[in-house]
């Protein structure tokens, strides 16, 4: 150990050789670890970590996720999870390895292991996606006027996604007040799977049309709104579509049930 603190430029090397021959499996125990990428190449083999990153990155790609994006964070928090587990295979991957993981001493890491989970859920690995650490709790919302059905499929998507609070608060709010439209314009639609093209179509030009405080759910009204009766800004508009292609997107990605169009899931 005190070796491995010492001699810089070879320490990878040496990790590598006490892990495979001197029974030293906790690399992250060095004083000045670095790079989990480098320690994890070292140990389980270039050829091997070079090719379950790719796998990871693929399919991240595939989500949503770009290549600029990836390269920063990917290799790190991949190495620091192989380390973790003993096995760079990302089929060994569990939940309760990557809930470790969200404990990570460098706080980049464990922020991230979110995003590997997305990935891991899309190849099959996991059930679903592991939710965002410091999941705080949310401050209820009015479900008044609002199918049931369509509540729980607002609620379960709250409780699985693990974008950032806010982010899953807002888009909350949004999968709510579309569940008033619904309940007025189309009440014979109450889950995912009963949206159509003509329910699409009919929701986006809602959408257009909307004014401020328009859909509002009991629980905010009261609350002072500037420019009530307006149109909505293009930046709102873009954001009430795009909280709705995130659910739809993710319910398909999770397993929960296959829509009926295609377009606007994409």
């Amino acid at each position: 150990m005190a070796l491995l603190d010492t001699r810089a430029g070879s320490r990878p090397y040496l990790a590598a050789v006490a892990y495979h021959l001197g029974d030293f499996r906790t690399p992250q125990r060095i004083t000045k670890f670095r790079q989990s990428a480098i320690y994890a190449s070292f140990i389980f083999g270039h050829k091997i970590f070079k090719d379950e990153l790719t796998r990871l990155s693929t399919v991240l790609k595939s989500l949503g996720y770009t290549a600029r994006h990836l390269e920063k964070f990917l290799s790190g928090v991949l190495g620091a999870l192989m380390l973790e587990n003993g096995d760079p295979r990302l089929e060994t991957f569990t939940e309760g390895l990557l809930i470790k993981g969200q404990g990570h001493r460098s706080v980049g890491i464990a922020r991230l292991v979110g995003k590997v989970s997305h990935g891991l859920a899309a190849l099959g690995i996991l059930d679903k996606p592991l939710r965002k650490r410091g999941y705080a709790d949310w401050r209820e919302k009015s479900t008044e006027g609002i199918d049931p059905v369509w509540v729980s499929w607002c609620r379960r998507w709250r409780d699985t996604s693990t974008l950032r609070p806010r982010t899953r608060e807002s888009n909350y709010s949004f999968m709510l007040r579309t569940g008033i439209w619904l309940t007025r314009e189309q009440p014979w639609v109450s889950s995912p799977v009963d949206w159509n093209t003509s329910t699409c179509v009919a929701v986006i030009a809602a959408i257009d049309r909307m004014t401020v405080g328009e859909w509002a759910l009991e629980s905010a009204l009261g609350t002072k709104l500037k420019g009530l009766g307006q149109p909505i800004a293009p930046n709102s508009k873009r954001a009430f579509l795009h909280a709705l292609r995130r659910f739809f997107i993710d319910f398909e990605l999770w397993g929960w049930g296959r829509l009926k169009f295609r377009r606007f899931s994409r």
